[in-house]
């Protein structure tokens, strides 16, 4: 799997300290937007993002605050971006209860665990598998 090329592909380089906050505030709220969507637990969200649940606490606080929204790196805003990614391709592909029932069902084409397992256990290299996966499967791959 080529991260480097997804991260260039996914991950907007922002010109300035004012963009970047903007890009890490919006790619929070698509993730707590997917998050929310697929029922996880604050345990499963952490997990997800790489972070604790007490940052996460914290960003969804920040989210309703006007001024600057903490700076993510760019292995966090690959982690984002993938999901907010994964779920826009569910969202187009599959009914509401289809993409739901996607992520927890065992798949074949990823050795026969489920793509929320995979994301979890596996980490940036798991998101991205979903990712790669789905995206194949969309385009009749």
């Amino acid at each position: 799997m080529q991260l480097a090329l997804l991260a260039r592909d996914l991950v907007p380089r922002p010109a300035n300290d004012a963009d970047a906050s903007a890009v890490s505030r919006r790619a929070f709220e698509l993730f707590a937007h997917a998050a929310g969507r697929w029922g996880l637990t604050l345990e499963q969200q952490a997990r997800l993002s790489n972070s604790s649940v007490s940052t996460l606490q914290r960003l969804r606080r920040s989210l309703g605050q006007a001024g600057a929204f903490p700076v993510f790196d760019p292995d966090h805003l690959l982690r984002l971006s993938l999901i907010a990614n994964i779920d826009r391709d569910l969202r187009l592909s599959l009914t509401e209860d289809g993409d739901l029932a996607w992520l927890r069902a065992r798949n074949a084409r990823l050795d026969g665990r489920a793509p929320l397992e995979v994301m979890i256990e596996d980490e940036l290299p798991g998101l991205a598998r979903v990712f790669l996966d789905l995206r194949d499967w969309t385009l009749g791959r």
